[in-house]
């Protein structure tokens, strides 16, 4: 299964978090893309929003952040990277 998700600053911040959601109860991890402020502001949201959900049944949420080059067309462009993970909290 691919476990990419690229947002954009016009992604309902709801829906991201539901298909992060959905890909760390099924996979345990996903990457989340995006590109400029807007859109890395609604990552951000995504992700506090999946993790607020996954604590309901248990886990707990965990993302390391990085840039990385990507090719589209000609160009090469900058985005951020988020790798999440899902924890079974402990204790």
């Amino acid at each position: 299964m691919k476990m990419d998700i690229w947002v954009a600053k016009t992604t309902e911040a709801k829906k991201a978090a539901g298909a992060l959601q959905r890909l760390l109860t099924e996979e345990g991890q996903a990457r989340v893309y995006a590109v400029g402020a807007g859109a890395v502001n609604q990552a951000v949201k995504a992700i506090a929003i999946a993790r607020a959900r996954m604590a309901a049944a248990g886990n707990d949420v965990t993302a390391r952040i990085w840039f990385d080059m990507y090719q589209e067309g000609k160009e090469e462009r900058t985005r951020i990277c988020f790798g999440v993970l899902a924890l079974p909290v402990v204790g």
